[in-house]
């Protein structure tokens, strides 16, 4: 029934907020569930990469509209690891757009004028 259909996903997951907010224990443990598995898949992210040390990661997508109810679980969880959640800085476009600018660009200067841009 939901299985490849954001559009459903995502209308579920806002009556699970809903839930939550009127203190529904089940949906909070459903939002503490889902924030084991992302700090599941972060670490084996972190570990495939070879990070090592304090690492900081971000966050984008529907999901975090639940606020604390996602982000207090996954936050200590991933402290655990060494990992710090940080709230993103730009919108997915602009930072995808940042790293291909890194990435593919020599002149600094380039990349310094695109950041004061987003800013």
């Amino acid at each position: 029934m939901y299985k490849n259909n954001r559009t459903k996903t995502a209308e579920l997951q806002k009556l699970l907020l809903q839930a939550a907010m009127q203190g529904d224990e089940e949906a909070i443990r459903l939002y503490e569930a889902a924030a084991e598995e992302l700090a599941l898949i972060i670490g084996a992210v972190y570990r495939k990469l070879e990070f090592s040390g304090d690492t900081i990661v971000s966050y984008s997508g529907g999901l975090f509209h639940a606020g604390d109810f996602i982000l207090k679980p996954l936050v200590r969880k991933l402290e655990e690891n060494g990992i710090c959640l940080c709230p993103p800085k730009y919108s997915p476009v602009q930072g995808a757009a940042l790293l291909a600018a890194r990435e593919y660009s020599r002149d600094g200067e380039f990349l310094s004028r695109i950041k004061a841009g987003l800013e």
